[in-house]
C-alpha cells in the first residue's frame, strides 16, 4: 500500500486556512469587533466603509486573515483559538512581509501598506523592543521615499502619483500615513530616540470621520493640516472642534504631536543642557495651555459628560487625551540636573501634583476593551508608577505624611496597570 506524505502547514499558513474557513458569520463579528476595538485606538481605516471593504474584496490577501486573528485574539473570539497558534502566526507574517510595490499606484500597493502597518502595530503592542522599533524605521523610511506624506502638497502630487486618484481613495491613504506617524511615535517613545518622522515636512490633511458625501465633496480648504508653527496648534484644535463629526481621534493627535515635541525637548535638555533648550520647553508649555484653552467647553472634566450625549468611545478618547496632556506637563516639571539646582525644590512637589492629577484620570478611566487602549498608555502609566516611587522614596526625608498618600495612588495606577494588560 503506497504511504502518502503528510502535508505539514507552518503557523501563517495555517492561519490563513483557517480564516478561509470562518463562516460568513464568524467573518462579519470579527471585522465589526475590529473596527470597534483596534480600528478605534489605530485608525488604519476609515471607519464607515471598514465593513464594505471586507465584504467586496477590496481588503484581500494576507490583509484579511491578519485583520481577522488579531480581531480574534485581541478580543479573545474562539473562531481561530483553538486552532491556530495566532501570535505565532502574526509574528511569521511581520517578519515575511513586505511592500513590494514601488509605487502607491500599483493595484496591490494599499493592501501591502496596511498588511505592514497592522503587523508592526500588533508586534509592538506585544512584545515592545529594538526589533519592533527597527521595523517601524523601515517602514517609515518606506513611506518618505513613496510620499505618504505629501498626499495633499500641490507642488508634489504629481511626483508620487496622488493626482491620478480619486477623494475616497486618498482618504484611505491619507488613514496609512497617520498610522505610521502613530507608529513612529510609539517606536520613539518605548526607545528614547529620536523620531523618524519630520513634522515639519508632512503636506497630508488630517483624516476626517465625516458621512461619505462630505469626504466626496470636501476641498482643499476645507481639509486641515498641521501648521508650520507649533504655536498655532490651538487654531487646528479649534478648527478640529468646529468642523463636526467625530473629531475624537484629531483632538488626540493635536495633543501626541504636543507630547512627542516634549519628549524630544526633554531629551535634549537632559543631554545636552543650553538656555536654548529650555527657553523651548518654556515655548512648549505655553503652545500646551493655549492648545487647553481652544479645546471643547468641558473637555477637561474626568467625568463622561452624559448631558451633551458623549459616548463612551468618545470619552475613552478624551480621556486618553487628558492623560497626555498631564503627561507633557509632567515631564514640563520633571527636575533635570543635580539637587541643588535652582527652583528644583519647587518643580518636584509641582511634579508631584500633576502625578496626582493623573491618578485622578485613571480612577475614572473605564476602558471599555482591552484591544482599543492605545500601547502608549502601557508606557505612560508606567513612567507614572516610577515617579511616584521615587515621590515616596523622597517624602521619607522631605515630609513623611505623604507617604501614604502617594502609597494609595501607586496602588490605584498598579491595579489600572495590570487590568489594562491582562
Amino acid at each position: 500500500m503506497p504511504i502518502t506524505p503528510q502535508l505539514t502547514l507552518d503557523d501563517a499558513e495555517t492561519l490563513m486556512l483557517h480564516c478561509s474557513l470562518l463562516l460568513p458569520t464568524q467573518a462579519f463579528e470579527l471585522g465589526q469587533r475590529f473596527g470597534c476595538t483596534i480600528n478605534t485606538v489605530f485608525p488604519l481605516f476609515r471607519r464607515e466603509s471598514l465593513l464594505e471593504q471586507l465584504q467586496n474584496g477590496t481588503i484581500c490577501g494576507a490583509l484579511l486573515p491578519v485583520i481577522y486573528a488579531i480581531s480574534a485574539k485581541g478580543t479573545e473570539t474562539n473562531f481561530l483559538s483553538g486552532n491556530v497558534d495566532v501570535h505565532a502566526a502574526l509574528v511569521s507574517l511581520a517578519e515575511s512581509a513586505k511592500i513590494e510595490a514601488e509605487s502607491v499606484t500599483e493595484p496591490l500597493a494599499l493592501n501591502q501598506w496596511r498588511t505592514a502597518c497592522l503587523l508592526a502595530w500588533y508586534c509592538f503592542h506585544q512584545t515592545p523592543g529594538n526589533s519592533e522599533a527597527i521595523r517601524i524605521t523601515v517602514l517609515t523610511q518606506k513611506a518618505y521615499q513613496c510620499g505618504l506624506h505629501q498626499i495633499d502638497s500641490l507642488e508634489n502630487q504629481t511626483s508620487f502619483g496622488w493626482d491620478k486618484m480619486g477623494e475616497e481613495l486618498l482618504e484611505d491613504w491619507r488613514h496609512v500615513w497617520w498610522a505610521v506617524y502613530i507608529l513612529d511615535c510609539c517606536a520613539s517613545f518605548s526607545t528614547a530616540t529620536p523620531h523618524q518622522v519630520e513634522t515639519e515636512s508632512i503636506r497630508t490633511a488630517l483624516v476626517q470621520n465625516k458621512p461619505q458625501l462630505d469626504i466626496n465633496q470636501s476641498t482643499l480648504s476645507e481639509k486641515l493640516f498641521l501648521p508650520p508653527d507649533r504655536a498655532d496648534l490651538w487654531r487646528l484644535a479649534q478648527d478640529i472642534a468646529s468642523s463636526g463629526g467625530d473629531n475624537a481621534a484629531s483632538l488626540h493627535l493635536v495633543i501626541s504631536i504636543l507630547l512627542k515635541e516634549v519628549v524630544t525637548t526633554y531629551r535634549r535638555r537632559c543631554q545636552n543642557p543650553s538656555v536654548s533648550s529650555e527657553q523651548s520647553m518654556s515655548a512648549l508649555e505655553d503652545y500646551l495651555s493655549a492648545v487647553q484653552l481652544a479645546l471643547p467647553s468641558n473637555y477637561m472634566r474626568q467625568t463622561r459628560d452624559i448631558l451633551r450625549g458623549e459616548t463612551d468611545n468618545n470619552c475613552h478618547w478624551r480621556l486618553m487625551t487628558l492623560i497626555k496632556i498631564h503627561s507633557a506637563r509632567l515631564l514640563m516639571r520633571l527636575p533635570c540636573g543635580s539637587l541643588d539646582t535652582p527652583g528644583w525644590d519647587i518643580r518636584w512637589e509641582e511634579n508631584l501634583e500633576i502625578c496626582y492629577r493623573m491618578v485622578e484620570v485613571i480612577q475614572q478611566w473605564d476602558v471599555p476593551d482591552r484591544p482599543a487602549i492605545d500601547p502608549a498608555m502601557c508606557f505612560i502609566c508606567l513612567s507614572l508608577l516610577m515617579l511616584l516611587h521615587l515621590h515616596s522614596l523622597s517624602s521619607v526625608v522631605s515630609n513623611p505624611l505623604l507617604q501614604e498618600p502617594v502609597a494609595r495612588r501607586k496602588n490605584i495606577v498598579r491595579y489600572e496597570h495590570i487590568s489594562g494588560q491582562s
